[in-house]
Protein backbone atom coordinates (compact mmCIF):
# COMPACT_ATOMS: atom_id res chain seq x y z
CA UNK A 1 0.00 0.00 0.00
CA UNK A 2 1.43 3.08 -1.07
CA UNK A 3 1.24 6.96 -0.43
CA UNK A 4 1.93 9.88 -2.76
CA UNK A 5 5.32 10.54 -2.06
CA UNK A 6 7.26 7.55 -2.94
CA UNK A 7 5.44 7.15 -6.36
CA UNK A 8 7.16 10.38 -7.11
CA UNK A 9 10.58 9.56 -5.24
CA UNK A 10 10.74 6.59 -7.30
CA UNK A 11 9.72 8.19 -10.97
CA UNK A 12 11.86 11.01 -9.85
CA UNK A 13 15.41 8.53 -9.75
CA UNK A 14 13.82 5.96 -12.62
CA UNK A 15 12.79 3.36 -9.86
CA UNK A 16 9.41 3.22 -10.28
CA UNK A 17 9.37 -0.35 -11.65
CA UNK A 18 10.82 -1.56 -8.00
CA UNK A 19 7.03 -1.32 -6.65
CA UNK A 20 5.92 -4.04 -8.60
CA UNK A 21 9.53 -5.97 -8.19
CA UNK A 22 9.76 -5.86 -4.67
CA UNK A 23 5.48 -6.02 -3.89
CA UNK A 24 3.98 -7.11 -6.80
CA UNK A 25 0.66 -5.73 -6.34
CA UNK A 26 0.78 -2.27 -4.76
CA UNK A 27 -2.82 -0.26 -3.26
CA UNK A 28 -3.16 2.90 -2.96
CA UNK A 29 -6.35 5.24 -2.03
CA UNK A 30 -8.32 7.57 -4.54
CA UNK A 31 -6.53 10.24 -3.16
CA UNK A 32 -3.23 9.34 -3.43
CA UNK A 33 -3.86 8.55 -7.34
CA UNK A 34 -5.76 12.16 -8.12
CA UNK A 35 -2.46 13.99 -5.90
CA UNK A 36 -0.22 12.19 -8.27
CA UNK A 37 -1.81 11.72 -11.77
CA UNK A 38 -4.42 14.36 -11.82
CA UNK A 39 -2.95 17.05 -9.62
CA UNK A 40 0.18 16.44 -10.78
CA UNK A 41 -0.03 15.65 -14.13
CA UNK A 42 2.83 16.22 -16.16
CA UNK A 43 5.40 15.56 -13.32
CA UNK A 44 7.02 13.10 -12.23
CA UNK A 45 5.19 10.20 -11.25
CA UNK A 46 1.98 10.86 -13.19
CA UNK A 47 2.40 8.91 -16.24
CA UNK A 48 4.47 6.03 -14.39
CA UNK A 49 1.44 5.55 -12.38
CA UNK A 50 -1.06 6.10 -15.16
CA UNK A 51 0.66 3.25 -16.64
CA UNK A 52 1.00 0.86 -13.98
CA UNK A 53 -2.99 1.11 -12.88
CA UNK A 54 -3.04 0.42 -16.87
CA UNK A 55 -0.63 -3.19 -16.27
CA UNK A 56 -3.11 -4.09 -13.13
CA UNK A 57 0.33 -4.36 -10.44
CA UNK A 58 -0.93 -0.46 -8.76
CA UNK A 59 -4.52 -0.88 -8.08
CA UNK A 60 -6.51 1.92 -6.96
CA UNK A 61 -8.66 0.60 -3.64
CA UNK A 62 -12.26 2.61 -2.89
CA UNK A 63 -12.21 3.06 0.67
CA UNK A 64 -15.65 1.61 2.95
CA UNK A 65 -17.40 4.26 4.16
CA UNK A 66 -16.62 3.26 7.41
CA UNK A 67 -12.67 3.86 6.43
CA UNK A 68 -13.83 6.94 4.58
CA UNK A 69 -14.83 8.72 7.95
CA UNK A 70 -11.82 7.08 9.72
CA UNK A 71 -9.61 9.26 6.86
CA UNK A 72 -11.56 12.21 7.91
CA UNK A 73 -11.04 12.13 11.69
CA UNK A 74 -7.25 11.10 11.18
CA UNK A 75 -6.85 14.30 8.53
CA UNK A 76 -8.33 16.81 11.28
CA UNK A 77 -6.57 15.11 14.69
CA UNK A 78 -3.39 14.84 13.00
CA UNK A 79 -3.39 17.52 10.36
CA UNK A 80 -2.64 15.00 7.64
CA UNK A 81 -2.74 15.14 4.08
CA UNK A 82 -5.44 13.79 2.19
CA UNK A 83 -3.41 11.03 0.82
CA UNK A 84 -1.60 10.66 4.24
CA UNK A 85 -5.17 9.85 6.18
CA UNK A 86 -6.46 7.74 3.24
CA UNK A 87 -3.70 5.31 3.03
CA UNK A 88 -3.87 5.00 6.79
CA UNK A 89 -7.76 4.55 6.76
CA UNK A 90 -7.17 2.03 3.98
CA UNK A 91 -4.87 0.21 6.37
CA UNK A 92 -6.92 -0.18 8.85
CA UNK A 93 -9.72 -1.26 6.61
CA UNK A 94 -7.76 -3.78 4.54
CA UNK A 95 -4.67 -5.04 6.61
CA UNK A 96 -1.33 -4.39 4.49
CA UNK A 97 2.17 -5.92 5.45
CA UNK A 98 3.74 -2.58 4.76
CA UNK A 99 2.89 0.87 3.89
CA UNK A 100 5.26 3.21 1.88
CA UNK A 101 4.99 6.37 3.53
CA UNK A 102 7.50 9.33 3.63
CA UNK A 103 5.84 12.27 5.66
CA UNK A 104 7.34 12.46 8.98
CA UNK A 105 3.81 13.27 10.88
CA UNK A 106 1.91 10.40 9.02
CA UNK A 107 4.96 8.09 10.19
CA UNK A 108 4.52 8.78 13.49
CA UNK A 109 0.74 8.60 13.28
CA UNK A 110 1.40 5.04 11.49
CA UNK A 111 3.24 3.37 14.21
CA UNK A 112 1.02 4.96 17.00
CA UNK A 113 -1.71 2.75 15.15
CA UNK A 114 0.58 -0.05 15.22
CA UNK A 115 0.93 0.09 11.51
CA UNK A 116 3.72 -1.64 9.57
CA UNK A 117 5.87 1.76 7.56
CA UNK A 118 8.24 1.50 4.99
CA UNK A 119 9.99 4.95 3.78
CA UNK A 120 11.32 5.50 0.64
CA UNK A 121 15.17 5.27 1.33
CA UNK A 122 14.02 2.14 3.24
CA UNK A 123 12.69 0.52 0.01
CA UNK A 124 15.96 1.52 -1.86
CA UNK A 125 17.74 -0.64 0.94
CA UNK A 126 15.64 -3.65 1.06
CA UNK A 127 16.09 -3.56 -2.89
CA UNK A 128 19.43 -3.55 -2.74
CA UNK A 129 19.79 -6.25 -0.10
CA UNK A 130 17.66 -8.58 -2.27
CA UNK A 131 19.86 -7.96 -5.44
CA UNK A 132 17.56 -5.55 -7.67
CA UNK A 133 20.03 -2.02 -7.12
CA UNK A 134 23.81 -2.30 -7.38
CA UNK A 135 23.86 0.55 -5.45
CA UNK A 136 21.77 2.92 -3.46
CA UNK A 137 23.94 6.23 -3.60
CA UNK A 138 22.88 7.26 -6.92
CA UNK A 139 18.94 6.92 -6.29
CA UNK A 140 20.16 8.98 -3.07
CA UNK A 141 21.67 11.37 -5.12
CA UNK A 142 18.92 11.49 -7.43
CA UNK A 143 16.16 12.19 -5.35
CA UNK A 144 18.41 14.91 -3.42
CA UNK A 145 18.79 16.62 -6.43
CA UNK A 146 15.17 16.67 -7.07
CA UNK A 147 14.40 18.25 -3.60
CA UNK A 148 13.37 14.95 -1.71
CA UNK A 149 13.83 15.40 2.21
CA UNK A 150 16.78 13.69 3.03
CA UNK A 151 19.07 14.56 5.75
CA UNK A 152 22.81 14.39 5.57
CA UNK A 153 22.66 12.03 8.55
CA UNK A 154 19.97 9.85 6.86
CA UNK A 155 21.93 9.71 3.99
CA UNK A 156 24.89 8.69 5.50
CA UNK A 157 23.04 6.32 7.35
CA UNK A 158 21.82 4.45 4.51
CA UNK A 159 25.40 4.22 2.84
CA UNK A 160 27.06 2.72 5.71
CA UNK A 161 24.07 0.30 5.89
CA UNK A 162 24.42 -0.49 2.69
CA UNK A 163 27.50 -0.85 3.09
CA UNK A 164 28.36 2.19 0.80
CA UNK A 165 30.02 4.81 2.88
CA UNK A 166 33.70 5.81 2.32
Amino acid sequence: MTNTTPLIALAQCDLFPLLHTLFGQVLMPPAVHREVVSEGDGRAGAAETQSAVADGWLVMQELQESAAEDARGLQQAFLLGDGESEVLALARQQPTDVILLDEARAVRCAREMGLPVLRTVGLLLQAKAQGHLESVQPALDQLRLAGFRLSESVYQAALRHASESP
